[in-house]
């Protein structure tokens, strides 16, 4: 009888433990969205969320800022565009804004090293991350 208690209980930990990695997946997933959302848009020339670059009104901001703001969307769970069929491949923009990005590769590599052992993400832990970010003025490791 004890065995199977222990079994259960062991069972019922590990489902946690993959129910934990899936929220954790999601969330990333979601801010990413946000994130894309934020530096490129829908490809709706005619979007009208105001969190969208493709949105008429959308005030562009750099990479930092998007990275800052796409927390704080998910954080609220603010509407999220689907992408539209005329919305062209993210690579082309991906190699823009990489240029000159090579040399600072060392440099943020090793800003992303101190949160690398983070195996989960907690709403404290994407917290401290951001504080850590907001005191030296660079989001990388977000």
């Amino acid at each position: 009888m004890a065995t199977a208690c222990k079994r259960s209980s062991g069972e019922s930990q590990s489902e946690d433990i993959e129910a934990s990695r899936m929220k954790r997946a999601a969330a990333k997933h979601l801010i990413e969205r946000y994130y894309h959302q934020l530096t490129e848009g829908c490809g709706n020339e005619a979007c009208t969320n105001e969190f969208c670059a493709s949105c008429p009104t959308f005030l562009r901001m750099d990479n930092n800022a998007a990275a800052i703001k796409a927390l704080e969307l998910y954080k609220i769970n603010a509407k999220l565009c689907d992408p539209h069929p005329s919305k062209k491949g993210a690579s082309s923009a991906y190699l823009e804004n990489s240029k000159g990005a090579s040399n600072n590769s060392e440099i943020k590599m090793n800003k992303k090293e101190e949160f690398k052992e983070v195996d989960y993400l907690t709403e404290e832990k994407v917290y401290e991350i951001y504080e850590f970010c907001r005191e030296r003025e660079d989001y990388s490791p977000l």
